[in-house]
C-alpha cells in the first residue's frame, strides 16, 4: 500500500512564491496610482513642455543656457536652480547645500510636490502648507495689476519662438477665452510621440478633484486673470517678500525674497510648470515669466545659466535599480528571480533520510572524573585507584623536593607539611597496604585517597619555606 506524499510547510511556501512570481509575469501589481511629473515626462502632469520651453527661448536668444541635471542637487557655479515637485523632499545636509548655494549668490525656484503639499526648509524660510480655499479667492481684483515685467533681452522679442509671440501677441486680446489652448507645437508633439491620449486630462483631472483648488489669480508679471491649480499656501515667517502670484482675497501663491547674496521664488503649486499649463497661453507665459523675473536678479544675467535639477526625484535619483522594473525589462527581471527561487528550493529541500550525528561531544572534567569513579566502582578496583594515586604522589614530592626524598620519608614529609610523623607514617602505610588488593572496598579506597590529597596539599602551601 502507497502512502500519500504530502507537501511540507516549507515546501509550500517555496512553491507560493514560484507561482506569486509566475503569475506577475502576466499580471503586474499596478500599486498606487502615481503620475510622473519630472521634465522627461510628457504626460499631462509632466514637465517636459516646460523645459523644453525654457530651451527654445535660450536658443532664441531671450534665455542663456538651459541645462538639466540628475547626478547633483546643487551646482558648483552660482545660477538660477529650479526644482520643481521633487518625489521627496531635501534631507538635512542637502538643506545646507541648498542653503549655502542660495546664501553665495544662486538663485532657488522651489515648487512642492503634488501629492505631498506639506513642505519645510526652515533655513530658506520656505514652508507650505496644505490648504482649502474660499470662494472668494476665485474671484479676480478689480484693481488690475502692473503691465508685464520686461523680458531680459528685449531688442530680440521679433527673433522669438512662437511660444513667446503668440503670448505676447494674443495677451493684448481680452476678448479671447482664458480656456482657449496656445499654439505650443512642440509641447503637443512631444506629447503626442510619448502616446499620451486626451483622456489623461480628464483621469487626472477626477483624481485630485476632490482636494485641489482652481483659482482665478492676478499677476504684475501678465495681463489679466490666470488659472492657477493648487493644493497649498505659502506660510511666511521672518522674512518680507514681494508676492508675484495672488488669489482674489489677496492669498499669496507665488512669492520670492532675497537670502544672503541669492534670492528664493516659491511657488505653492507646480501645476503652472506641467505640460497641461503649457497647452494655454497665459498659464505658459506666466511660468516662463516667474523664471526670467528670478533670473534677472543676478549681477550678469546673460551669463549665468539656468540649471533644472532633477536629483530630488525617484525617476532620476534611483534610475539605476527601477530600470530593472520597467515594462521592457520587468519580464526578464522576474524570470531571473523565479530561477534563484527554484534553485534555493532545490538546495534547500532534503531528499532521503536525515544523516546521523557523527561529532564527538566533548566532556568537562567533572564528567570525566566522575565517570572513572564509576568504573571503579563497579569493577571493585580501589585497590588499583589507591596503587595509581600513590604512584602520582610519588612523583609529585620527587618534583617538589628531589629525588632524594622518598613517599616513606615520614619524618621528613610530616616536617614539611605541619603534622605528625606517626600521623603521617600511618596514612601512608594504611595507602601501601590497601594497593593493589581486590579486597579494598570503594569507602577504603576513597578514604586512604583523601588523606593523601591532604598531605599533599600541606605539602604544596609549604612549599618555598
Amino acid at each position: 500500500m502507497k502512502t500519500k506524499k504530502r507537501l511540507l510547510k516549507s515546501d509550500r511556501l517555496w512553491l507560493f512564491a514560484a507561482l506569486l512570481l509566475l503569475l506577475l509575469q502576466f499580471w503586474w501589481l499596478p500599486g498606487a496610482p502615481r503620475t510622473p511629473d519630472d521634465t522627461f515626462s510628457s504626460t499631462i502632469a509632466g514637465q517636459r513642455g516646460f523645459f523644453q520651453t525654457l530651451q527654445a527661448l535660450a536658443n532664441a536668444g531671450h534665455l542663456p543656457s538651459v541645462e538639466r541635471t540628475t547626478d547633483r542637487l546643487v551646482p558648483e557655479e552660482p545660477c538660477t536652480l529650479i526644482v520643481l515637485s521633487p518625489d521627496r523632499y531635501p534631507n538635512e545636509y542637502e538643506q545646507e547645500e541648498l542653503t549655502r548655494f542660495v546664501r553665495e549668490g544662486g538663485n532657488l525656484l522651489f515648487a512642492p510636490n503634488w501629492v505631498a503639499p506639506n513642505c519645510r526648509i526652515p533655513a530658506l524660510r520656505i514652508e507650505t502648507t496644505e490648504t482649502y480655499f474660499a470662494e472668494e479667492d476665485t474671484v479676480v481684483p478689480t484693481a488690475a495689476p502692473a503691465s508685464p515685467a520686461p523680458t531680459m533681452q528685449a531688442e530680440k522679442e521679433e527673433d522669438a519662438p512662437e511660444v513667446a509671440s503668440s503670448a505676447a501677441q494674443e495677451g493684448e486680446s481680452k476678448a479671447e477665452s482664458d480656456d482657449t489652448p496656445d499654439n505650443l507645437r512642440d509641447v503637443q508633439d512631444a506629447i503626442a510621440r510619448d502616446g499620451t491620449q486626451p483622456e489623461l486630462i480628464t483621469e487626472f483631472e477626477e483624481t485630485i478633484e476632490a482636494t485641489v483648488a482652481d483659482l482665478k489669480t492676478s499677476s504684475p508679471l501678465v495681463e489679466g486673470s490666470v488659472k492657477w491649480r493648487t493644493r497649498a499656501g505659502i506660510q511666511f515667517f521672518r522674512t518680507d517678500p514681494t508676492v508675484l502670484v495672488q488669489t482674489g482675497a489677496g492669498t499669496p501663491q507665488a512669492a520670492t525674497w532675497d537670502y544672503g547674496l541669492g534670492n528664493v521664488l516659491l511657488c505653492a503649486s507646480a501645476d503652472i510648470f506641467s505640460n497641461r499649463s503649457m497647452l494655454f497661453r497665459r498659464e505658459a507665459e506666466l511660468a516662463v515669466r516667474l523664471v526670467e523675473r528670478l533670473h534677472e536678479t543676478h549681477d550678469d544675467p546673460a551669463g549665468t545659466k539656468i540649471v533644472v535639477s532633477e536629483y530630488l526625484n525617484a525617476s532620476d535619483s534611483y534610475r539605476g535599480t527601477g530600470v530593472l522594473m520597467n515594462p521592457g525589462l520587468r519580464s526578464g527581471t522576474l524570470q531571473l528571480i523565479l530561477l534563484a527561487v527554484l534553485a534555493g528550493w532545490f538546495g534547500f529541500h532534503r531528499f532521503g533520510p536525515a544523516e546521523p550525528d557523527t561529532a564527538a561531544e566533548r566532556r568537562t572534567l567533572t564528567e570525566s572524573a566522575s565517570a572513572v569513579g564509576n568504573l571503579f566502582f563497579r569493577t571493585h578496583s580501589g585497590g588499583e585507584a589507591v596503587a595509581r594515586y600513590l604512584d602520582y604522589v610519588r612523583s609529585r614530592i620527587q618534583e617538589q623536593f628531589g629525588s632524594s626524598v622518598r613517599l616513606e620519608d615520614t619524618k621528613l614529609i610530616a616536617r614539611r607539611c605541619g603534622l605528625e610523623p606517626d600521623d603521617v607514617r600511618e596514612r601512608v602505610d594504611q595507602a601501601i597496604g590497601l594497593s593493589g588488593s581486590r579486597s579494598t572496598t570503594p569507602p577504603q579506597a576513597a578514604t586512604a585517597i583523601r588523606q593523601l590529597s591532604d598531605v599533599m596539599k600541606r605539602l604544596s602551601g609549604a612549599r618555598g619555606d
